[in-house]
């Protein structure tokens, strides 16, 4: 919430985020979702601030995942 992203953008990334929690992935979420293309939107936005939109249980006790767009553009 930190960054110089507009109000309207943030909230609707962070609705996106918990959408992809809720659904416990990417794909299931875009299924539940209206509007694909402003998800899609979202997801890539959310990929180019360097979060990843893929959220880990608590009891899986990992406290980082990389953003997976990220390593397969340096190989």
């Amino acid at each position: 919430m930190n960054s110089k992203l507009k109000i309207h953008t943030k909230y609707n990334l962070v609705d996106t985020l918990k959408i992809v929690n809720d659904k416990r992935g990417i794909w299931k979420a875009r299924e539940t979702v209206d509007n694909k293309k402003g998800f899609d939107n979202h997801i890539k936005k959310l990929h180019d601030i360097g979060i990843n939109p893929v959220t880990i249980p608590i009891a899986e006790r990992i406290d980082y995942l990389p953003c997976l767009f990220d390593i397969t553009n340096q190989i």
